[in-house]
């Protein structure tokens, strides 16, 4: 839940590309709970979702990432 995010009325999440930049995905959202978020469309399931602080990042940030983690996988 705490990837996702709302860019210009548009949810979605910022994926981590290959270059090491978030790129704005738009996703369509489905059930919630406190800490979960059903996904319908917009991800594969192989992406590296970016977590944190999303307040200033926006599609094309540079990110540096410190650590991964599979454990909702």
């Amino acid at each position: 839940r705490q990837a996702l995010v709302e860019r210009g009325g548009v949810p979605g999440v910022f994926v981590l590309s290959e270059a090491g930049e978030a790129r704005f995905r738009m996703v369509r959202a489905g059930k919630t709970s406190d800490t979960r978020v059903e996904i319908l469309s917009g991800l594969t399931g192989n992406e590296t979702l970016v977590l944190g602080d999303l307040s200033a990042v926006h599609d094309g940030s540079p990110i540096n990432p410190f650590a991964t983690t599979d454990k909702h996988r």
